[in-house]
């Protein structure tokens, strides 16, 4: 049995099912290709955290296209409930039969520092549950130790929404879920080097796709 475990939930990028602001302003193809960009970069980025991994992906019928995001790195895990908060419950429970100890991170979250993933861990050697919420009220990572699970009934819309005993908050991190977080993504991969290849990857591929969507704009208007 493994003492940590990483898992990342994640929805298939077909157009017009993910990302609706970005898609608002981008177009929904455009955003759909980010998004598949984002999973595939949290896929390598996080390839050689814990001691095992789970990728639980939706709709069960896109594990094709996962396999060739996991790569073997990932144990794929299909879910078929559309309610978010009953995909993180489910992955949770199917974690901790696992592992004495499990992180989940968002899709939606593709620079997540790997400093944020060991404090969640490591607070997890002394709380039930760790919650790390996002600006507009979200979370970029929930993760519980065995021995916690009556918690995850506080689950709700996705995330956890009360501040209950045997519950640690890490630090704040964004999701890039709109045009304006997008360039801000852009904007801090820029204010220093980038030493992790996937984000510069990721931040050559979305300067390329923005050039797209505002060449894709000039050509329409």
């Amino acid at each position: 049995m493994s003492s940590t475990l990483l898992g990342l939930l994640a929805r298939h990028w077909e157009p017009g099912k993910v990302k609706a602001r970005l898609a608002a302003t981008l177009g929904e193809s455009h955003a759909a290709t980010f998004h598949a960009l984002c999973i595939t970069a949290l896929a390598d980025r996080f390839a050689a955290v814990a001691d095992s991994r789970l990728l639980a992906f939706s709709p069960a019928r896109a594990e094709q296209a996962f396999r060739s995001v996991a790569r073997g790195r990932w144990h794929l895990v299909p879910q078929s409930s559309t309610d978010p908060a009953e995909r993180l419950r489910s992955l949770l429970t199917t974690a901790l039969a696992q592992a004495e100890r499990v992180v989940i991170v968002s899709d939606d979250c593709p620079d997540l520092p790997r400093e944020l993933v060991a404090d969640g861990f490591a607070a997890l050697d002394t709380a039930d549950m760790v919650i790390g919420p996002t600006p507009d009220g979200g979370w970029h990572l929930v993760g519980a130790a065995r021995g916690g699970e009556s918690l995850l009934a506080h689950l709700a819309g996705g995330f956890p929404v009360a501040e209950v005993p045997g519950m640690t908050r890490l630090a704040t991190w964004h999701h890039a879920d709109d045009e304006a977080q997008l360039r801000e993504f852009l904007s801090n991969q820029k204010r220093g080097p980038v030493v992790d290849p996937a984000l510069r990857m990721l931040a050559a591929q979305v300067e390329t796709l923005l050039r797209n969507c505002l060449l894709r704009h000039s050509r329409a208007g």
